[in-house]
């Protein structure tokens, strides 16, 4: 057995294993997607590229295991770094979008963000 038919049945264990399926319905995801991400829509990189386009993810509940769609990594990390939440998120883009963008000259905003709604 080559290298390569190694990875390959090792990804294909793991796929089955963790997410319950095979490389045929990944395939069929990255087609229903576009080959990009659900949430960024930035392009897959294709199978053994470095560089470029985003790595593929498959994201699922971590409470009952359910396969949603397929991430970047970047998107994948961030979302597990929100824990999830909507709030933290819906929060965070509040905060964005709440700050002064500074031109370049002017360098980093010194009045920040107004204060964040309160929680409830």
């Amino acid at each position: 057995m080559t290298k390569a038919q190694h990875l390959h049945n090792r990804a294909a264990e793991v796929l089955k294993r963790d997410h319950d399926l095979t490389g045929c319905a990944v395939t069929r995801m990255r087609i229903a997607q576009s080959d990009k991400c659900a949430a960024c829509e930035d392009r897959f990189q294709t199978f053994g590229t470095k560089g470029g386009p985003a790595r593929l993810v498959i994201d699922h509940d971590h409470q009952s295991g359910a396969v949603r769609k397929l991430l970047c990594s970047n998107c994948n990390t961030a979302l597990g770094l929100l824990k999830e939440s909507s709030e933290r998120i819906l929060r965070l883009l509040w905060y964005i979008q709440s700050c002064p963008t500074p031109s370049p000259s002017e360098g980093p905003s010194t009045t920040g963000p107004r204060s964040l709604p309160r929680r409830h």
